[in-house]
């Protein structure tokens, strides 16, 4: 089986290693932190669907989405994808069927991009108890929750769950959240196969952050 990312951006994290930002790196970080609802100093630029750019600054949260979105349902119809339910991948903390959520929001988001045509919104996962994050993994040295840890925690709405699904997220690391949604969808009845993102971490520069390449983060595993 495999999983297809098409993710908006790269998000760098290659500090560690010595590798000097460039301005790009710098637009690409700030995008991810607003996204995510976190606080940028200065401003950023965010690449168009149509190859524009627009300038945006801490509390374009909901423009970020937009833009995301846009994206999203142009490489959408450009793949012929559909019709399908966009499912978010719930967050950490998301236990609660009914609550809202980043990764939601983007798929509703995405949905009225697409202007229905058969694509509907299934927040259809949760997970049983709180999940520490990974950023939170990474400042304490503590280690991260494996996939299969994941993956018992996570909770269904419903038992089944029959058609194409395309997996949404607001950021891809190493792909353990989406693998794991994936594999309790596909035991639903659910076809999974496309998964989008507005970030994919990367350990080294890309030549153009904003057109990450596509990657199977199945067989990535």
């Amino acid at each position: 089986m495999t999983i297809t990312l098409h993710a908006y951006c790269g998000f760098p994290n290659y500090t560690a290693a010595g590798i000097d930002f460039r301005g790009q790196d710098h637009h690409a970080l700030k995008f991810i932190k607003v996204i995510k609802g976190r606080g940028v100093n200065g401003y950023g630029r965010a690449r168009l669907a149509d190859g524009g750019s627009q300038k945006f600054v801490s509390g374009d949260h909901a423009i970020l989405v937009d833009i995301f979105a846009r994206w999203a349902a142009k490489r959408i119809r450009e793949i012929g994808a559909g019709p399908a339910l966009l499912v978010p991948v719930p967050s950490s903390s998301h236990t609660n069927f009914n609550d809202d959520f980043i990764p939601k929001r983007l798929a509703d988001r995405i949905a009225v991009a697409l202007g229905g045509n058969g694509f509907t919104v299934a927040p259809v996962l949760a997970f049983i108890k709180p999940m520490s994050k990974d950023s939170e993994a990474n400042k304490t040295n503590v280690a991260r929750h494996s996939e299969g840890e994941l993956y018992e925690n996570l909770k269904a709405s419903q038992r089944a769950l029959v058609g194409d699904v395309i997996l949404v997220d607001d950021m891809c690391s190493a792909g353990r959240h989406f693998r794991s949604a994936a594999k309790k969808l596909r035991e639903m009845g659910a076809t999974v196969h496309q998964a989008f993102s507005p970030g994919r971490t990367v350990h080294s520069p890309l030549d153009d952050m904003f057109n990450v390449p596509l990657e199977d983060i199945e067989a990535a595993c």
